[in-house]
């Protein structure tokens, strides 16, 4: 008995070993358009906004109906378990004047089946709201927009701080070639007595400069590649691969003109156009509203329990009418709401200013920042390649006896602090670049 247990177990330890094998998924994404669609796919915040601008169509559609008709077909039956008396004049019946009876009309049960049509002709406030329900639908779309260029914005900063972390490890691995080839030789100088230990001490620190480098590198690495599965909408267990290498190259010059409009400023100006529409609507409070009203149908009374279904035993019904409902007093509910509604335009009006104002503002300082980091980045790449030339022939000459190791070291300090300087500016640089590309792309 407790082997057949251990190898069911056994079975279920591999089924699930399985299962988990079967689930992962490895993802490689081979540019940043690509990993603009996988997001747009499957980021679940992305796919939220879209329901949110679905159902605001819908409910555009449904605040359209009011055009038509409204149209019920009913049936209901009553069973008078006391009718109604009514005093009539006596002399009908031929009592002496002056006198009444007390008389019944109609039967303990009686059923009535038919169709009610009714349609608005005047209802300013049903226009209304179907005209704010379009502008809502306005502003989802508004609002999809808004986060679909936050999204390209966030996958453009994790992608190339990434691409950036990827690139410099592979530089990390290059120094600690060469810093490990350098302890090694400072280790057979030291043993031939040409140098000291503290020269030879120094050249381990500069390994252990590079490694913590390369760790460090790591570690953003793996910060981004995170960051990015959450907006890929991807599981924790899942490979994400990134197939393109970075290049150095990004556009010279952007101009404030090359900037579409900020997103927020549409926004901005759909919810003053709402304001205003609420001020329209609660003035609408105040107009009459005038609807038609149509029954046709018929009846039929019994004495007894039970229903035919023969013509003679149903008698037609009909009617149609027409009502003005005109609003007098509301206890100055109406009056309160209309004013409460006129400095809410205000505050949207002030708003979509204020807005205008920001974006501009914040358009033109991206611009110059993003001219400024690129210029800035392209001199630290420049100066990175001199210093990195200057430590290949100082290398050459050490190798050669041609200089000593202190000099070699200070060199190799200063390529260090070069290229740390220029990933810098690169990143800064890819930072302002992503949130341009996020709009003019």
């Amino acid at each position: 008995m407790t082997r057949t247990i251990a190898i069911m177990f056994f079975l279920l330890s591999q089924v699930s070993a399985l299962s988990a094998q079967d689930s992962l998924r490895i993802l490689k994404v081979t540019s940043l358009r690509d990993a603009w669609g996988i997001a747009f796919d499957h980021n679940p915040d992305y796919e939220n906004y879209q329901l949110n601008q679905q159902k605001a169509e819908m409910d555009f559609k449904a605040s359209r109906s009011y055009r038509f008709p409204t149209v019920t077909a009913g049936f209901d039956g009553q069973r008078n378990l006391a009718l109604a008396t009514t005093p009539i004049p006596g002399e009908i019946f031929g009592e002496p004047e002056g006198t009444t009876i007390n008389a019944q009309f109609g039967q303990e049960y009686n059923y009535n089946a038919g169709i009610a049509i009714s349609k608005s002709i005047v209802d300013r406030q049903k226009v209304l709201q179907s005209k704010l329900s379009k502008l809502n639908m306005k502003h989802a779309e508004a609002q999809l927009e808004a986060y679909r260029q936050l999204l390209k914005q966030q996958v453009n900063l994790h992608y190339y701080a990434a691409m950036i972390a990827k690139r410099a490890m592979v530089i990390s691995q290059q120094d600690m070639k060469v810093a490990d080839s350098i302890v090694l030789l400072s280790g057979q100088k030291f043993e031939e007595g040409v140098i000291d230990a503290i020269t030879v001490n120094q050249a381990k620190i500069n390994v252990n400069f590079v490694k913590q480098a390369m760790i460090n590198n790591q570690l953003l690495f793996d910060q981004n590649i995170s960051e990015l599965k959450k907006l890929f909408g991807m599981h924790p267990t899942d490979s994400l691969i990134l197939v393109e290498e970075l290049e150095y190259e990004f556009p010279d010059h952007y101009r404030v003109e090359d900037l579409p409009v900020d997103p927020e400023i549409a926004l901005s100006s759909i919810n003053e156009q709402q304001a205003d529409l609420q001020v329209s609507l609660q003035k609408s409070l105040f107009v009459p509203k005038l609807s038609l009203s149509s029954y046709y149908g018929t009846q039929q009374f019994r004495e007894d329990f039970g229903l035919s279904f023969d013509n003679d035993a149903w008698n037609n019904f009909s009617y149609i009418g027409l009502n003005i409902s005109v609003p007098i007093f509301t206890g100055f509910k109406n009056k309160n709401q209309y004013k409460a509604s006129k400095v809410a335009q205000k505050i949207a009006q002030n708003e979509l200013e204020k807005t205008r104002l920001s974006a501009s503002i914040n358009d033109e300082l991206l611009v110059n920042e993003y001219n400024r980091s690129q210029q800035n980045a392209r001199a630290a790449l420049e100066t990175f390649g001199l210093y990195e030339e200057n430590r290949r022939l100082t290398y050459q000459k050490y190798t050669e006896g041609l200089l000593s190791l202190d000099h070699y070291l200070s060199v190799f300090e200063d390529y260090l602090k070069a290229e740390n300087t220029f990933l810098n500016a690169l990143s800064n640089t890819y930072g302002y670049y992503s949130q341009i590309i996020s709009r003019t792309e």
